[in-house]
């Protein structure tokens, strides 16, 4: 179980790291310099450090946040 748990980990962080890669690949492409981060991009972000962490064998470091912004769960995504 613990070999399942560690590879589902290092997935999930793999795909934090995608996200984040992806997400400034389009903001160089859009020449947007603004410092602030999305609310979204912050929690990936937490969510790569805890995966780290824990498969660095940190768990007691491990610490998942609960609560979310409203304005950030309630984002709204304009498809293409």
């Amino acid at each position: 179980m613990l070999g399942q748990t560690r590879a589902f980990i290092h997935n999930d962080r793999e795909l934090c790291i995608d996200i984040q890669n992806h997400f400034y690949s389009v903001r160089i492409k859009q020449n947007d310099v603004a410092p602030e981060l999305p609310c979204y991009i912050k929690k990936v972000m937490v969510v790569e450090s805890n995966c780290t962490l824990f498969l660095e064998g940190k768990m007691s470091e491990v610490e998942w946040q609960v609560t979310y912004k409203k304005s950030c769960v309630a984002m709204r995504v304009d498809a293409p």
